[in-house]
């Protein structure tokens, strides 16, 4: 199958076969596998089964949050792309256009979430905020069920509202366990990465290059300087040698001149 057949069909509408889960995972997967496919189909038709920045900024913003950090990644998306590798979830890469032709190519780069990516990366996520005290994900999940009509894909019954949040705590650990997701490791990359991304790390980056830049100006001016200083040595030595030479010179003119003059006189 070509790839643009794959990303084409129906497959990527439809979540791969539900795995066997005890019912706390069972329900964490079907509140995200709901959520991800009303993601999908109301907030854009394009790309079908694939959640783009274009969908993510809608639903963002439909739930009430702040959408700036989605509208720069419409020019600078490799933030998004190292965000999406560090949480090993699933992604395609994409022109910014709704489709390509054989003209006017545009390589692809920017990054859509496929359904099973965009559940990794919201567990993930919700995971990584309890760890740090937050509810963003558990507040976002709760928004979006009120205000849509979403419904669970196995049976299309309507979804509950969102249970509260320590139910949906337990939740949220049980599927990731069921899942073999190594979480733990995950959610430390993760850290690191944010971490990297702070104004102290960054100037102290800068800083780094700063001095380091610095260092290597300084040596090429002693170098540049040190050519200069052999250059010069170099040119004294030659007037000194053209001087003692043409002194040469005229010391045997004159001792052949008094010669000369002995011999005529």
């Amino acid at each position: 199958m070509s790839l643009y057949s794959l990303i084409n069909t129906n497959s990527l509408n439809k979540m791969a076969t539900t795995p066997f889960l005890y019912p706390a995972a069972l329900t964490m997967w079907n509140i995200l596998e709901a959520v991800a496919a009303y993601v999908d189909n109301t907030y854009s038709q394009l790309h079908p089964g694939l959640i783009t920045i274009e969908k993510l900024e809608a639903a963002t913003s439909d739930a009430g949050d702040d959408v700036s950090n989605w509208k720069l990644l419409y020019t600078i998306p490799l933030p998004l792309i190292e965000i999406y590798n560090v949480m090993q979830c699933e992604y395609y890469l994409l022109p910014a256009g709704a489709e390509s032709n054989f003209m006017n190519f545009e390589a692809p780069k920017f990054p859509a979430l496929t359904r099973k990516g965009w559940i990794k990366a919201q567990l993930v996520t919700y995971l990584h905020d309890l760890d740090c005290g937050e509810t963003k994900t558990y507040d976002s999940l709760r928004k979006w069920i009120e205000k849509g009509d979403i419904r669970i894909l196995s049976s299309g019954a309507r979804l509950s509202p969102l249970q509260p949040k320590e139910t949906i705590d337990y939740c949220a650990n049980s599927l990731a366990s069921e899942l073999n997701i190594p979480i733990n490791n995950i959610k430390a990359n993760l850290t690191s990465y944010v971490a990297s991304l702070s104004p102290s790390a960054a100037q102290a980056s800068t800083e780094t290059n700063i001095t380091s830049s610095s260092f290597q100006q300084q040596q090429t001016a002693l170098q540049q300087q040190a050519r200069a200083n052999e250059l010069s040595r170099q040119r004294v030595a030659l007037a000194d040698a053209q001087i003692q030479a043409s002194m040469e010179r005229v010391n045997g003119m004159n001792n052949y001149g008094y010669q000369t003059r002995r011999r005529w006189f």
